[in-house]
């Protein structure tokens, strides 16, 4: 085997000091040469910790207080502002991979180095604040190593212009291992996320920008490293991913930020993304951006997987630095693309101890030394374990829909099927019972919920009046409940119901289930008669659907065309006229008797909504669009 000589996560002293787990990949350099290039130096404790949005990039980052224990090269403040990207920004996170996770109270060895943007940031990132002993403090090996070389150093920059303001009592140190699950988590919560397509039996979409490569490298080589890495995950997870195609992103693939669920992967660093200053062992960079529920800060709006709560990604990024020499070689390459779509999927490093004797530990992709012996994109025993923490194989978690509500207030309540109450489908890849149960009531609790088999109904405190109708794509509600679905093992991600709208019906004297203002609207008048074919029961516009059908469906009733219909179809794909977040089925038969499901349900976000991927029929195949109740 050829020796291990490219770093993952860089490791800055021969001793064993301890690294946090990320998910950046550097080359190799001595302690001399990082003493030498960073602009200052020092031991330092971590006081106050603050993400924020930069308006300037719109970019999530966060800016740590460094309270300066011993200034070990360059000028310093007493207390200095250090900034790195990723962070937590109202529902929002960003894990960096290069970027250092800090906590309240660590003590570290920070090198630092000006950001492209100006701020002051750890050289290497998360290599350029390396954990401290907390009970060595100045007598840990490596300060003490540091403190010999910089004696030999002339100099240093200034940096008191990155002063900050701070008092207060020093926080306690930290005893909760960030990593000790082998996932990578939320540095405040110690929350991972996962991807939720895999649950759902749909594939997780990237995107590849191949705009440079490395020197040596052809295209059809990159993209083989992209479809081996990928395959390398899918086959210890049941994960399947789809390839989307080559696209020019246009910026450094971390700041697309947008919530789709993809992950893009960028060949290059075209766009200075990887600091170069003043200069770099950074192969790449890796990350995701996840969402945190106010409902559920301490996860589970990304499932349950054993006893592991989980958030939701919301997409995925890795850089590659294609200037590197190191990246020349296709073998490597495709190792460290494996390692960075590691982390993306959840993944922490196996070990960071360059002197690690466990062969479990060194031989896995995640250990944080490339091994550069040509194994390219294979895991080791280590690997499949802890992604399975994530992603189980062979028992993922059940899986469901949010639903949305429009209430129809009266004196009495209504009684009439159908009003009041919907569906909550629930779905399990393995087809295993599923119990169902309410968590937690939302205020302003205008009212209450139950839940009987599947149905959820809703009963108004009183009476409302007509409230108007909550855009569905918002945050507003009148009511709101949230169900969870378990299989004995896992759970769902909570699924959410909100009541948007009260709707008064005071004609007739006992509720038909039609509001009064629906009743105006479409026949003029609010007291039904069968002379109008007004009633509930009627079919104003002969279309084979209630009046009260055509209410639940939102539709027309004095419409034939109104209604739910396939308004086209290619083989593959169909389009019918929806009702935004309302939740449809689309059901296949050969024989007009029998009706499976024929893709998973569609909650569509606007007025249409799309059935893809439904494939080639052996003989003719006929489909119907059916609304969930």
């Amino acid at each position: 085997m050829k020796a291990l000589t490219h770093i993952l996560a860089f490791f800055i002293v021969a001793a064993g000091l301890g690294v946090s787990s990320y998910g950046s990949s550097l080359v190799q350099t001595s302690l001399k040469e990082k003493v030498a290039e960073a602009l200052a130096i020092c031991r330092g404790t971590v006081v106050q910790l603050r993400s924020f949005r930069d308006q300037r990039d719109n970019a999530i980052k966060t800016e740590s207080l460094i309270q300066i224990d011993e200034a070990l090269k360059g000028t310093l403040p007493s207390v200095l502002r250090l900034v790195h990207d990723g962070g937590t920004v109202g529902d929002t996170g960003v894990l960096d991979g290069l970027s250092p996770r800090l906590r309240l109270g660590e003590r570290r060895l920070f090198f630092f180095q000006r950001r492209a943007d100006g701020f002051l940031g750890a050289a290497n990132g998360f290599a350029g604040a390396l954990a401290l002993s907390p009970t060595e403090g100045a007598r840990d090996p490596s300060v003490m190593m540091v403190r010999a070389l910089t004696a030999k150093l002339v100099g240093g920059a200034d940096v008191r212009d990155q002063a900050a303001a701070w008092s207060g009592p020093i926080p306690e140190a930290p005893i909760t291992a960030m990593d000790a699950t082998g996932l990578l988590v939320d540095g405040g919560t110690l929350v991972p996320s996962r991807y939720l397509q895999p649950d759902r039996g749909e594939p997780i979409e990237y995107l590849v920008d191949a705009q440079a490569l490395p020197t040596g490298l052809t295209l059809n080589q990159c993209l083989g490293a992209v479809t081996n890495a990928f395959a390398a995950w899918g086959a210890v997870t049941g994960i399947t991913f789809k390839y989307g195609g080559l696209q020019n992103f246009g910026q450094a693939a971390a700041t697309v930020a947008i919530s789709d669920q993809r992950i893009r992967i960028q060949l290059h660093d075209l766009f200075n993304y990887i600091p170069s200053i003043p200069s770099t062992s950074t192969l790449g960079r890796g990350g995701r951006s996840y969402s945190i529920s106010g409902s559920f800060p301490n996860g589970g709006m990304g499932g349950k997987v054993v006893d592991q709560e989980f958030y939701p990604n919301n997409y995925g990024y890795v850089v590659l630095n294609h200037l590197s020499t190191t990246m020349r070689t296709l073998a490597t390459f495709e190792e460290v693309l494996c390692h960075e779509i590691g982390h993306v999927l959840g993944m922490a490093h196996s070990s960071v101890d360059q002197n690690e004797t466990n062969p479990t530990l060194r031989q896995a992709i995640m250990f944080y030394l490339a091994h550069a012996d040509g194994r390219g994109a294979t895991l080791g025993a280590y690997d499949p374990p802890v992604i399975q923490k994530a992603h189980p194989p062979a028992n993922t978690p059940p899986y469901g829909y949010d639903r949305v509500m429009d209430i129809v207030t009266a004196s009495p309540q209504p009684n009439v099927a159908g009003i009041n109450s919907v569906q909550i489908s629930a779905f399990d890849r393995q087809n295993d019972a599923l119990t169902m149960a309410l968590s937690g009531h939302a205020v302003p609790g205008n009212g209450s919920f139950s839940l009987q088999g599947s149905q959820l109904k809703y009963t108004a405190a009183q009476p409302w009046s007509d409230s108007g109708r909550d855009d569905p794509a918002g945050n507003s509600f009148n009511d709101s409940v949230f169900v969870r679905l378990s299989d004995g093992v896992n759970a769902s991600p909570y699924l959410r119901v909100r009541v948007l709208s009260f709707n008064r019906d005071t004609q007739p004297a006992t509720s038909d289930g039609l509001p009064n203002w629906w009743m105006q609207q479409y026949f003029l008048n609010t007291t039904p008669s069968a002379g109008t074919l007004s009633r509930a029961q009627d079919d104003k516009d002969g279309d084979s659907l209630t009046n009260l059908e055509e209410w639940l469906a939102g539709t027309d009733p004095t419409v034939a065309s109104s209604r739910i219909e396939i308004s086209s179809f290619n083989g593959s794909t169909l389009d019918f006229p929806a009702r935004p977040y309302d939740l449809y089925e689309v059901v296949a038969s050969t024989d007009f008797t029998t009706w499976t499901r024929a893709v998973n349900p569609i909650l569509p976000k606007t007025a249409s909504g799309t059935a893809t991927n439904l494939g080639s029929a052996t003989g003719f195949k006929f489909f119907q669009v059916r609304r969930v109740p």
